[in-house]
């Protein structure tokens, strides 16, 4: 479910954005944000609900951990973070805490998702990958390091969706299976 209100939600807006006059930005609660952010929201708090329905203590410190990236990240943007230093941080900080203290399949999964956003963001700092400064815009997409990050981010946050039975509970129980490598 997860995973479908983001792919929906940006298709939309993709649409909205194509087809119509709109500027691409969203206002909520009087700021401006464009679609992108408006997506991850969205994705965010459908995990959320998931992650509250199920009661699951690691589903809800991990949905906890995944705002905490996600306003960190844009805090540090709005401060001023053009080379996502901090950003990169913290993604490093939540790749520790899903690697460190996770035991379940998703939450491996989580944690190599950001390990490899961590990984980009520093190929970004040595001239591997463009970063937000060298954004090539040619489509709808620029692929450049925050463009990636971003999409690694909801695939995190689909991701922990499943793992909190947003699929149906075959899937959760996949998802819920404790990896033998556990380290705590």
């Amino acid at each position: 479910m997860t995973a479908a209100v983001i792919l929906i939600s940006f298709l939309a807006s993709m649409v909205a954005y194509q087809l119509t006059a709109w500027d691409g930005y969203l206002y909520i609660f009087g700021v401006g944000v464009t679609f992108y952010v408006a997506v991850f929201i969205a994705g965010l708090v459908t995990a959320s609900i998931f992650a509250a329905l199920s009661r699951d203590k690691r589903c809800i410190l991990g949905i906890t951990v995944l705002w905490i990236n996600f306003a960190g990240s844009h805090i540090a943007w709005a401060i001023g973070d053009p080379h996502l230093y901090i950003a990169g941080s913290l993604d490093v900080a939540t790749a520790l805490y899903f690697a460190l203290y996770g035991q379940t399949r998703w939450e491996w999964t989580v944690a190599g998702l950001y390990a490899f956003s961590a990984l980009l963001g520093f190929l970004s700092f040595v001239g591997v990958v463009p970063g937000a400064d060298e954004r090539v815009a040619a489509g709808f997409i620029g692929f450049s390091y925050p463009d990636i990050a971003a999409i690694l981010g909801e695939l995190a946050v689909a991701v922990l969706g499943l793992g909190a039975g947003d699929s149906g509970l075959r899937l959760r129980a996949k998802a819920q299976v404790t990896v033998r490598w556990k380290v705590a």
